[in-house]
């Protein structure tokens, strides 16, 4: 989430068998709590959804990059989104998964004069993604409290962020607007268009979502990967409070901004680093959890990791680190 407010995002599965369809969200509207089950082991967390009515099981593994002794590979702005589909019946079965997000780039900002946001859709050899981004006016209306020019450029929020399926398969298919956010009927989510780019005002709150469709034999199992990223290297939404105390606090970007440009350009280090990436992580996490030690101990010494990839610490583009609490 954003402060202050949801970002809309998730997955959708419909399944085909013998002539029946059943489409679900992935979450609390299409499982019940009984029929998912999560498990954290930090940095990855699982979710299994089983319903013995649904035809297919559905696995996530989600984490973000984390490579011991390798600080900037562990600060990658991005999230993997990992799903193990399997077909556990005896007859074949036909799956369609589809990511979705809302592009809530520059989330403060509601004004028409200042732009518009844009939604695009990028294929590339192995991968589809959508990226949403922000054109800013070069005439907005507004002035900021120096009387300048409104800058959106300059604004906390203000970049991109992209959902991604790395293991692209035909048909596979990106929707760059379903409509506003909250107000989308699940079927929408399979549809195809040929439009490839989308624009919104500032007022609209427009989902986009990539999508991929394959066949499962009895007992078969497959695994499509998504990644989600993000790129607001801006901190100055301060007015006040102990960050502006940090020396030229009002000119600092996240670090991350040094070696990124975009949203897409932390897919595709992801997609082609996956080796260091994402298999280091998997191997981390099992190589931790591979012991004698009890499950909570292990999870206990690790835990408090969790606050170096949240909004208690800061990693500014000078090299200095900044956290909230000890």
């Amino acid at each position: 989430s954003r402060n202050g407010a949801q970002v809309d995002q998730g997955f959708v599965i419909r399944v085909k068998q013998e002539g029946k369809t059943q489409t679900r969200f992935l979450d609390e509207r299409g499982f019940s709590d009984q029929q998912i089950c999560f498990r954290g082991e930090y940095p990855v967390g699982r979710v299994n959804y089983l319903n013995p009515a649904f035809p297919v099981s559905a696995t996530l593994e989600a984490f973000s990059p984390f490579v011991p002794l390798r600080a900037e590979d562990s600060a990658i702005p991005a999230t993997v989104l990992s799903w193990e589909l399997k077909n556990p019946t005896k007859r074949p079965v036909e799956v369609e998964l589809v990511g979705y997000l809302e592009n809530a780039v520059s989330p403060y900002d509601r004004d028409k004069s200042l732009g518009v946001r844009k939604t695009t859709v990028v294929s590339s050899t192995g991968r589809l993604m959508v990226l949403h981004q922000a054109d800013p006016s070069e005439t907005p209306s507004r002035t900021d409290a120096n009387s300048k020019p409104y800058s959106l450029e300059e604004r906390h929020g203000y970049g991109s962020m992209a959902l991604a399926l790395l293991d692209q398969t035909e048909p596979a298919w990106g929707l760059p607007n379903l409509g506003s956010a909250g107000a989308i009927s699940i079927e929408a989510f399979f549809e195809t268009t040929s439009q490839q780019q989308a624009l919104s005002e500032f007022d609209q709150r427009p989902v986009a979502a990539v999508g991929t469709k394959i066949t499962l034999a009895p007992g078969e199992s497959q695994t499509l990967r998504f990644v989600l990223s993000w790129y607001f290297p801006n901190f100055n939404q301060q007015l006040s409070g102990s960050m502006l105390q940090i020396k030229d606090f009002k000119t600092l970007k996240r670090q991350y901004a040094l070696h990124f440009s975009s949203a897409s350009d932390v897919i595709n280090t992801v997609a082609n680093r996956w080796d260091i990436l994402g298999e280091t992580t998997r191997l981390w996490n099992k190589t931790w959890y591979d012991s004698t030690l009890p499950s909570w101990l292990l999870d206990r010494s690790m835990i408090g990791m969790n606050c170096l990839a949240s909004q208690t610490s800061h990693w500014f583009s000078n090299g200095r680190f900044w956290g909230w609490e000890g």
